[in-house]
């Protein structure tokens, strides 16, 4: 009995130890207050600070003075340089930071950095995403429009993973008039200077351009152009390699193509936080003299209470193809939205 009094009582203090290590960071705001927590990251100039009996804090960028925390960190700042390590606090009347690496110090401002994540926390907390749940109602054609959505993020070290899916569906009095998917699976590696390169895999279908299955890979390479508090530019460049199955004749063909992205974010970090993402991809073919499509897309949510968003999706894909899309080549779409996000 008495040993395992004896084990029960280390087990909690290991664990209490553990959970009194976890806030062991430090900000210094500018107006001089000292608070000790712990840092989740630094996204879009707001960082995500947790203290013990007040809960999770979002201090903005500009309100810091400094930060100090032995945990490792992938650093981002506003001029491309990327940087892993710890953080510490430095006498300096300007908001900085010393980054403490393996070989070397670096000090820079507070203000000009983009990004701070953890490298060496759990699985779950390097872990993020996104669920939505869109659609319309007509009711003098009685149809019906459902969209399901959702995004899940990992990042690590240098790297960046993405899981996304889309699902719509369209009914008319019990039956299927179309259907429309997307699956992807993404993974980006860093490099200074907001370069990186991306390799995609996914599924996708649309029977309103008679496809009704596409299998892709995406190996693409690209530069962050603009990445600040509020917005970011990411263009690419790379190839596609795809077969595609037609809807109507079963037909299966093999496609190579060129890959042309341009992704622009805005965000609103200030209450009530707005997020505006527009894509805009096009494949010119390499194997079909002629043949171009492209899909875009623009995303518009705000945040009605804590991480709760209500917004708008607007689609518009595009194929030339005589054989794939000999009737219709265009298929747009507008769905109001819900969603909620973690972490």
């Amino acid at each position: 009995m008495l040993k395992k009094i004896t084990f029960l009582s280390l087990f909690w203090l290991v664990f209490a130890s553990m959970g009194i290590a976890q806030k062991t960071d430090t900000l210094v705001s500018t107006n001089g207050n000292i608070i000790t927590g712990e840092i989740k990251k630094i996204e879009y100039g707001l960082l995500t600070y947790k203290v013990s009996g007040m809960g999770t804090l979002n201090v903005e960028v500009e309100k810091i003075q400094s930060l100090k925390s032995v945990k490792q960190f992938q650093i981002t700042l506003n001029n491309g340089l990327l940087y892993f390590g710890s953080l510490d606090t430095i006498n300096s009347v300007e908001p900085k930071v010393k980054i403490v690496s393996q070989t070397r110090s670096y000090t820079v401002s507070v203000t000009s950095i983009v990004e701070v994540f953890p490298i060496k926390s759990s699985f779950w907390l390097r872990t993020s995403g996104d669920f939505s749940l869109g659609g319309n109602y007509t009711k003098s054609s009685r149809i019906l429009q459902l969209n399901v959505a959702g995004n899940l993020y990992y990042r690590d070290k240098k790297k960046y993973y993405q899981l996304n899916w889309s699902n719509q569906v369209t009914f008319q009095n019990d039956s299927v008039l179309s259907q429309k998917q997307s699956n992807t699976l993404s993974s980006r590696r860093y490099f200074g200077h907001h370069y990186s390169f991306q390799g995609q895999l996914g599924i996708s279908s649309n029977n309103e351009l008679n496809l009704k299955r596409r299998y892709y890979l995406n190996l693409t390479g690209g530069k962050d152009f603009i990445h600040t508090y509020r917005s970011l530019l990411y263009t690419g460049l790379g190839l596609s390699g795809n077969s595609e199955t037609t809807l109507d004749l079963n037909n299966v063909s093999y496609n190579l193509e060129g890959v042309i992205m341009v992704n622009y974010e805005f965000y609103k970090r200030t209450d009530p936080k707005v997020n505006i993402t527009t894509r805009f991809n096009t494949y010119p073919s390499i194997t079909t003299f002629g043949r171009w499509r492209f899909d875009a897309s623009l995303d518009a949510r705000i945040e009605v209470f804590t991480d709760f968003y209500v917004g708008a999706n607007i689609y518009n894909n595009y194929d030339n193809s005589a054989e794939l899309a000999a009737d219709k080549h265009n298929d747009w779409g507008i769905n109001a939205t819900i969603s909620y996000s973690f972490h």
